[in-house]
């Protein structure tokens, strides 16, 4: 028998909030502080982004990457526990934005981020499972700034419509990755999607769960 503690979200982020900044504190998660993104002007579906952050770290929002236009909504954080550091990142593209633009704007903030440490999530309604000179743009803006995503699996499906992956996360640390991929649920057509890494350690608010030795490597 082996002891290990339940690992806890560092952050967690949402894409379509069609909440503003202003009605952010209703949805509420204890442990958790919140950021929001602002929504695009003039448009109360399809839009805004947030991010939950474990309220154990030292957080700043990246201001000079977080942005809203109608091709790219952004809001970056930066997170500090003791002498570490990550960023993090929640990205939608809106599918009604030009995507050439969207390309050019995306690159400009990748341009701005660190070089290590960096997990980007979001749906980008980019759908990695297609074959077309869009994607390709995309794969090689991504590639060359260093950035890979971390989930292969279908990400979205609705009735009548193929399943695509369209929902993703960025690192520009794989060599840190532990373990990554989609939660099943019915909550919307979008799976929830999640990356486990080796990063900023917080403290666990729940009690140390007795589980069987796994025959496998030690979880860090």
């Amino acid at each position: 028998k082996q002891w290990y503690q339940r690992r806890v979200a560092i952050t967690a982020g949402i894409a379509e909030t069609n909440v503003t900044s202003a009605e952010s504190s209703v949805y509420h998660l204890p442990k958790y502080n919140h950021y929001y993104q602002n929504t695009l002007t003039g448009k109360s579906k399809g839009t805004g982004i947030a991010m939950y952050v474990n309220e154990d770290l030292s957080t700043v929002v990246n201001e000079d990457v977080s942005d809203v236009t109608e091709n790219l909504e952004t809001l970056f954080i930066t997170c500090q526990k003791n002498d570490r550091k990550a960023t993090f990142g929640v990205i939608y593209r809106p599918p009604s934005g030009n995507f050439a633009k969207f390309l050019e704007e995306l690159s400009k903030v990748l341009e701005h981020l660190p070089k290590k440490s960096v997990q980007i999530m979001g749906d980008f309604n980019v759908n990695l499972h297609a074959d077309n000179k869009e994607i390709t743009e995309f794969e090689d803006i991504m590639f060359s700034a260093g950035f890979f995503p971390v989930i292969s699996t279908y990400t979205h499906e609705k009735p009548g419509c193929k399943q695509t992956c369209i929902d993703n996360i960025f690192t520009n640390d794989i060599s840190e990755s532990i373990a990554s991929g989609t939660i099943s649920d019915r909550i919307s057509h979008h799976l929830p999607i999640f990356h486990v890494f080796n990063s900023l350690d917080v403290k666990n608010h729940t009690t140390p769960v007795k589980k069987k030795k796994v025959p496998t490597a030690t979880l860090r």
